[in-house]
Formats: C-alpha cells, sequence, structure tokens
C-alpha cells in the first residue's frame, strides 16, 4: 500500500514538472502573455480597435514572412529596397481605410444595440464600410502587383509555386485534396 502511494504520489510530481521543464522564455523581453496574444493578433494596440489590433500583432509576422520571402526568392538588395518601398506605401494607403471601415462598423454595432435604428442611416453605413474595403483590397492588390513587377522569371515562378502551396495548406494543415478550381 505504501508502496502504491509513494508511486501515485511520484508520477503525479513527475507529470506536473514537465510544463515547468519544457517552459520558454518569451522573445525580446516581452511578458509571456502579451507575446501570446500579440501573436494571436490580440494586442490591442493605440487605435484600440480589432482592424488595427491586428496589424500590431502581426508585426512579427509580417517580418517573418519578408525574411522567408526575401530568402527562398533570392531578391537582390535593389529589389528588396523596393519591396519595402511597396510595402510602406500599401500601408499607407490601407491604414486610414481600415480605420474608416473599423469606425463605421462601430457605429453600425452601436446604432443596431439602440434598437431605434434607422434603416436608411445604417444601410449608407454599411455600404461606406463595404467601400472601404473594396479599397483595402484594391490598394493590396496594386501592392502585390507592383511586388510581381519587381521580380525576375525564375523568382515569379518559385513565387507561384509557393502561392499554390498555401492554396493547398488547410487550417489544420495540409488539405486532404487541393482546393477547388486548382
Amino acid at each position: 500500500m505504501k508502496i502504491r502511494r509513494a508511486l501515485t504520489a511520484g508520477c503525479t510530481a513527475a507529470l506536473l514538472a514537465v510544463p515547468f521543464a519544457f517552459a520558454q522564455p518569451a522573445p525580446s523581453g516581452r511578458t509571456p502573455g502579451r507575446w501570446r496574444s500579440e501573436a494571436m493578433g490580440m494586442y490591442q494596440g493605440a487605435a484600440g480597435g480589432p482592424g488595427m489590433a491586428m496589424h500590431h500583432g502581426r508585426r512579427g509576422m509580417e517580418h517573418r514572412r519578408v525574411a522567408m520571402l526575401t530568402d527562398v526568392l533570392q531578391l537582390t538588395e535593389q529589389q528588396q529596397q523596393a519591396w519595402k518601398t511597396i510595402r510602406e506605401d500599401t500601408r499607407a494607403k490601407v491604414k486610414p481605410l481600415a480605420e474608416q471601415a473599423f469606425a463605421l462598423r462601430k457605429e453600425v454595432r452601436e446604432a443596431l444595440e439602440t434598437g431605434s435604428a434607422d434603416a436608411t442611416v445604417v444601410g449608407a453605413k454599411v455600404i461606406e464600410a463595404h467601400e472601404a474595403r473594396t479599397k483595402i483590397r484594391a490598394a493590396v492588390k496594386a501592392g502585390r502587383d507592383a511586388f510581381a513587377a519587381l521580380l525576375t522569371p525564375e523568382q515569379t515562378a518559385k513565387l507561384h509555386t509557393l502561392q499554390q502551396a498555401r492554396k493547398f495548406m488547410g487550417p489544420g494543415g495540409f488539405r486532404s485534396q487541393p482546393p477547388a478550381g486548382s
């Protein structure tokens, strides 16, 4: 009986110690909670809205993506500088539109929560938010097209391969079948 109790206590202690043995320090001196929430895109930045929170939380992801594409596509210094300018210009165009769309969605939500919302006012705000999102998509597409124009044919082929692989990835990993239309 004492042996069984000792074994149970030992196993329990070992199981409780496993998470501490594999714990990793947070990168860049950040606290683990904030790092985790930033990585998930939930950090509330200065703008305070989810749209901008995603932007702040994804800065690290953007840097990793840029570094990965720079390595895989073997971009020259000139291409890297031109791409950086394109990204900055795109960000400058998108940021006010994203803030506008967020503010409009917030106004619509607040109007609907009052219970006495005017359908024409709400509809106009929804249409305006849709137009802002359409402008965002157009600005992002223009940035992607400008980046593609920088690439050599070999780099374009590599980028196309990466894009096809990304389409094949699902939320939980590889899909069992390629997406429809591929």
